[in-house]
Order: C-alpha cells, then structure tokens, then sequence
C-alpha cells in the first residue's frame, strides 16, 4: 500500500512484478494495510479519505473490496486484525478516534424498525461496536497478544491500554 493509490501483494520467490494488485481503489494515499492472522486472505487497508476496506485475496481480480466502511472523519492513522477473533478488526484515525468493528454482525431488520427515527443511530453501522476517544493525535493501535479484546493505542499525549467492556468475556478485571 502507498501514496499510488494501489494495494500490492508480492510473492518474493518470483523475480518481477507483483503476485496481485488492485490500482486506484481508494483514490488517494493507503496509509495502513493489516493481513488477517486468522483468515489468511483476508487484508484491511486504511486511507487519507478516513475509510477501510476489506479485501478477499481470492477476488482480487475484480479490483472490488468486500466490504468499505467510511467512518472516520480524516485519514486512518492505524489499522489491525484481532490476533484472536477473525472478524475483528481496530481502527484508529487521525480524528483521534480508536474504533472497533464486528466484521461478522449485519444489519437487523427488527430492530432498525424498532429504532426507527432515532437520528442519532441512523448512521451507524452495526459493525461498529465500540468508540474510544480521548487521546489527541493517535499514532498507532495493537490488540495483546496474549489477553483477548485487550487493546493499547499511542498518540501524541498519552498511552491508553484498555478493554472494552462489551468486548468477549467482559471488562478486564
């Protein structure tokens, strides 16, 4: 990923060219790019526009992502799969948001209906499932390798390690 606008993806054992690429899909600067641990074709790329995608490396040659989300308000700073959920995914922006999304959860007609008028949920989208604001200039995002839903993010006046309390088996204790 890089300021071309393209997603690339080498095979090192040959010697020209990239395996697979997508050219122009975000239209501006691709910041971030993270390869799901769990789910080996599956990568997420992040942009200055403040959107991320989903792509299925199997597909790539329809140059489509499976899945864009646009959430954040400026570039995605950081971008990283859970090392223990598959479709679990943190992202964190130039907004100072670090934000937390359920690839797996879709949209239920129910209880849309029953939310129905409510403005301030109209808009968002039911894979996000967590908001962490409160740190200015966020740089960077990495879930704990080795503790489930446990987070830390870094920006330029703090350094936040937490755990969301609606994430897994609940709050960190």
């Amino acid at each position: 990923c890089g300021c071309d606008s393209t997603v690339r993806v080498w095979d090192v054992r040959k010697k020209s060219g990239s395996a697979m690429s997508v050219d122009e899909e975000h239209g501006l600067d691709i910041n971030v790019m993270s390869w799901n641990g769990m789910v080996n074709y599956l990568v997420a790329t992040g942009a200055d526009d403040g959107s991320f995608r989903i792509w299925d490396l199997r597909m790539l040659a329809n140059k489509k992502p499976v899945a864009l989300f646009r959430w954040h308000r400026q570039a995605v700073t950081s971008i990283e799969w859970s090392p223990h959920e598959s479709s679990t995914i943190a992202v964190s922006g130039a907004d100072d948001q670090v934000t937390l999304w359920d690839l797996a959860l879709e949209a239920d007609p129910e209880a849309d209906a029953a939310e129905a008028g409510r403005e301030d949920l109209r808009d968002i989208p039911p894979q996000l499932y967590f908001v962490h604001q409160g740190q200015k200039d966020v740089k960077e995002l990495h879930w704990h390798p080795q503790l489930p839903g446990v987070l830390s993010s870094t920006a330029a006046d703090s350094y936040h390690i937490f755990k969301p309390a609606n994430h897994g088996d609940g709050p960190a204790q």
